[in-house]
């Protein structure tokens, strides 16, 4: 009989049902608005202000966009998608000479920021050839510079028409230009180097491109259908926050942009960052204003005043404070988690700004009360922080809970996660333990949290419980409703719970408020 080795490793394989639920992320914020240059209504991940400068061109007085992302990584920002919207405008256009006549290209991107350039040269192409070419396409970081950003290279490419290497078609799939105008009659020349000792030459993009026209409130908006403007987002994983800075220097966005935004988030369980507007300079004017306004949301939070830099090209602007807002929250969820209020202690603006306008403890009371949160700054050098931490709901809420953000945020994460995490649910087949092992898998994951401290309650059956079974179930259909479960977790509370039933199907989860009495639950 043979002798049996074991290499002292025993593998198994564990179900996807019983492993753990991940918290989902809560601090990736987009941005939505003007930029110099880049592609457009095309989401873009970016983890640095330098990945912002090489993709979109940096700081620009015509876009307040650039100052919230530059703020926002200053304050603590790890990861942020930019959503470029234009109106109108045109990319800069490359003419090369092709004997008496031009080969013209012009770039995708709209803007006349664009430093783009192109090489010709005939490299391994066959003398009796006279219609095919070899064509280099760079993106520099800017004009002049030699730091190449995107580089594009075409072999044996052809002016012909019927050629399987037209130029034309080819150049369908660049992400730098496209072919315009008529065909030369002959392929384009050589581009000579710009001195003697090199080796390569380049053809410099002209600046006859244009930035387009101010952004309106619906080049903002976009089209659902499409997925242009804020709508773009629909193409990204995940975002939590959302933030659309004002559309210029002197026009905020308007309440068409933010009723769309807002609706938009709660879909996406992200909250939206509302900047207040440009006029309002006193605590009075907020008051007034936001009656004016009639805009209540548990997903939406506003800071009040506006923000100052000391130095660099924003220094003596009045800025919107999203994008600072935005990275300060990150911070602070990453030091003490999502469930943990902004506190003077814990969290304060780096950087050296200043809020425009100095707050008392009477003027905080006030904002709070109109679902607004004061920015207080002490003595020169001391820190700055959130003098409250409310969402826009100011008493409007389904939830009383929900007029605070921290556990507006924590509700979103729980639910986005415990979307994510149960999804296999709908996939399991006739498992005859299935409601068992989805009520344990969810417990587990409020259980973790209950731990961390983000649910209240001195034991877990007073922060958070879980029901699966026949009765959550009694009109589901594995093909067509999937699974129900229904969950309540204690946000402030001890017992006191915030109770979702959520369905998971195989076109999605169905996630609403319960109607089952949470309290006769917690008592059973």
């Amino acid at each position: 009989m043979p002798e049996l080795f074991s290499s002292g490793i025993d593998v198994q394989e564990i179900p996807q049902h019983q492993q753990f639920i991940a918290s989902a992320a809560t601090s990736i914020t987009a941005f939505v608005g003007r930029t110099q240059r880049g592609p457009v209504n095309e989401p873009v991940r970016l983890e640095s202000f330098a990945e912002y400068q090489a993709v979109f061109g940096g700081l620009w007085g015509l876009s307040p966009l650039s100052f919230a992302v530059e703020q926002y990584f200053l304050q603590g920002g790890r990861v942020a998608i930019i959503v470029r919207v234009v109106n109108g405008g045109r990319g800069v256009g490359l003419s090369l000479p092709a004997g008496a006549s031009f080969l013209h290209l012009r770039a995708r991107d709209p803007g006349t920021h664009d430093a783009l350039r192109a090489s010709v040269d005939f490299d391994g192409i066959d003398e009796s050839d006279l219609r095919s070419f070899n064509l280099i396409l760079q993106r520099l970081l800017q004009s002049g510079s030699e730091r190449v950003l995107v580089q594009e290279s075409y072999r044996r490419v052809s002016v012909s028409p019927e050629d399987e290497r037209f130029i034309g078609g080819i150049l369908a799939e660049s992400q730098l230009v496209r072919l315009e105008g008529d065909l030369p009659d002959c392929r384009p020349d050589r581009t000579p180097p710009a001195t003697p000792d090199k080796h390569i030459g380049y053809q410099v993009a002209s600046r006859d491109g244009d930035d387009g026209d101010a952004l309106s409130d619906y080049d903002v908006i976009g089209s659902a259908t499409r997925a242009t403007g804020l709508f773009a987002l629909s193409r990204s994983n995940i975002f939590n926050l959302l933030c659309i800075p004002p559309l210029d220097r002197e026009r905020d966005v308007g309440l068409v942009t933010l009723l769309a935004a807002v609706r938009y988030c709660k879909k996406r369980r992200a909250m939206l960052v509302v900047d207040p507007p440009k006029e309002w300079t006193t605590v009075e004017q907020v008051v007034q204003g936001m009656k004016r306004m009639n805009f209540a949301s548990e997903d939406a939070v506003m800071v009040f005043p506006r923000l100052s830099t000391l130095g660099g090209m924003s220094s003596g602007r009045s800025l919107a404070p999203c994008g600072a807002l935005a990275g300060l929250l990150a911070r602070n969820d990453e030091r003490r988690g999502v469930w943990s209020a902004p506190s003077r202690e814990s969290v304060h603006f780096n950087a050296r700004i200043r809020p425009v306008r100095q707050l008392d403890g009477e003027d905080l009371i006030r904002l709070a009360a109109a679902g607004v949160n004061g920015i207080v700054a002490g003595r020169p050098g001391a820190p700055a922080w959130l003098g409250s931490a409310r969402t826009m709901a100011a008493g409007d809420s389904s939830a009383p809970s929900w007029n605070y953000l921290a556990t507006r945020r924590l509700s979103l994460m729980i639910l986005e996660s415990i979307d994510r995490g149960t999804r296999w649910a709908v996939f399991a087949g006739e498992d005859k333990d299935l409601w068992l092992k989805l009520k344990n898998q969810v417990e587990g994951y409020l259980e973790d949290l209950w731990q961390q401290g983000a649910l209240v309650g001195s034991n877990s059956s007073e922060a958070f419980f879980v029901q699966c079974d026949p009765e959550t179930n009694v009109y589901a259909d594995s093909d067509t409703e999937g699974v129900n479960f229904v969950l309540g977790v204690a946000l402030r509370r001890p017992g006191e719970f915030i109770s979702f039933e959520v369905s998971q199907r195989r076109d999605g989860a169905r996630i609403r408020r319960s109607n089952v009495n949470p309290n006769a639950l917690y008592g059973r």
